[in-house]
């Protein structure tokens, strides 16, 4: 398994039409269920759901707006906001804010991600 992460994590990002940049990232999820509080920015975890990322913040600034394609496809949800710092979430790697553990679970995967500035 590791392996096969650090091959997905070596992938060279592109740069996106709109100023963004892009690459396949290994995305898991938490649900605020299991981990009520505070993003490390400070901003509740409950009723934000679905609109925020847990990120590695030397790879992708706090603040940043990230865009998951198939994300948008499965689950109809839009832009997130980079507001958090898990703990094992290091490299080319997204933890998304969920509802439950049960969509936290499907949402795991490798993914092409899309980042762009931060949030003003």
């Amino acid at each position: 398994m590791a392996a096969v992460l650090a091959l997905l994590v070596a992938l060279t990002p592109v740069e996106a039409p709109n100023g963004a940049w892009c690459s396949t990232f290994h995305v898991t999820g938490y649900s605020s269920d299991a981990h009520p509080g505070r993003t490390a920015d400070g901003t509740p975890t409950k009723d934000n759901e679905w609109t925020l990322a847990s990120v590695d913040p030397r790879v992708v600034p706090l603040q940043s707006r990230i865009t998951i394609p198939s994300l948008i496809e499965e689950w109809d949800i839009g832009e997130l906001r980079a507001a958090d710092t898990g703990g094992g979430v290091r490299g080319l790697w997204i933890d998304v804010l969920t509802v439950t553990d049960a969509q936290a679970y499907r949402v795991t995967g490798p993914r092409l991600a899309c980042i762009k500035g931060a949030y003003e």
